[in-house]
């Protein structure tokens, strides 16, 4: 009976443990917030405008700031179990217009909730907005990624990636590029205003899906015939179901449509079908 009840004490206390709640570290700055970044924890923005290009001197073992051209980068890595939700109002932004806004490697069960990120510059930038390297269970919710960085997401080598009610606009060259990626998922969101080349770009990924989703007011160079979606590589199971596809000034829906699977979508006004309404 002693035995059962040692027994009984060690996984009840292996189980309130594993139940513990992480601790939240609450930041109102981009200094403390790049101090704040690590494993299993809950960070918690107040409302503010995090300007990371001031925050570059802070130490922190999991944050390098790598040099681009016309500045630097953060590079968060080997991280695992952080959340980042914000309040209200907030925007976290950086500067240098050949950097990335953040960029993750080697990170797994990452949540990103409830704020804007971009450069605070206007004019045309060679830096995307989220780089995710090497991930695995990553997940943004209520998010908006805005231009004038190139593109607003970049997945290679990500596994099990969920981007929820969120947006992507107004990016100076596409929407987003996957990478030998799998499990991907895009429910209930929106991808708007952004061009001048191939928008959707997937390669060798598996498992990628558009749900629920608008893409709409894009656009091609006019010079060239370009893809709303790019698909290459071996590719397996791409879909796009239950979503507008609308205003796009873009010369070809795909470059290999038999590699998109597409039910119950409305198309409308788009360059490629000469604005005629269809349903696929």
């Amino acid at each position: 009976m002693k035995r059962l009840l040692c027994i009984w004490f060690i996984f009840v206390l292996f189980i309130s443990n594993g139940l513990k709640a992480q601790p939240e570290y609450r930041v109102k700055n981009a200094e403390e917030f790049i101090k704040a970044i690590g494993s299993d924890r809950i960070i918690i923005l107040q409302t503010a405008i995090y300007n990371l290009s001031t925050a570059s001197y802070i130490k922190n073992e999991r944050v390098t700031w790598l040099e681009t051209i016309d500045g630097i980068e953060p590079l968060i890595s080997k991280v695992r179990n952080m959340s980042i939700k914000a309040e209200i109002d907030v925007k976290m932004l950086i500067e240098p217009r050949y950097s990335w806004v953040m960029k993750f490697d080697n990170c797994k069960n990452i949540s990103i909730e409830n704020f804007t990120m971009g450069h605070t510059t206007g004019a045309y930038c060679s830096g995307g907005v989220l780089k995710f390297s090497n991930c695995e269970d990553i997940t943004l919710t209520k998010c908006i990624l805005f231009g004038c960085g190139t593109e607003g997401l970049f997945l290679e080598n990500v596994k099990k990636f969920n981007f929820e009610h969120s947006a992507i606009r107004e990016c100076s060259q596409d929407l987003m590029s996957l990478v030998n990626s799998e499990d991907i998922h895009f429910d209930n969101s929106l991808f708007t205003k952004t061009g001048q080349f191939e928008l959707i770009n997937i390669t060798t990924c598996n498992n990628v899906v558009f749900d629920h989703c608008s893409i709409t007011k894009n656009f091609n160079n006019p010079a060239y015939i370009m893809n709303l979606f790019n698909i290459s590589g071996k590719c397996s199971d791409i879909a796009i179901s239950n979503s507008e596809i609308s205003d796009n000034r873009v010369r070809s829906f795909a470059n290999d449509e038999s590699k998109l699977t597409q039910k119950n979508n409305k198309l409308l006004k788009n360059d490629f079908q000469k604005n005629k309404t269809v349903t696929k």
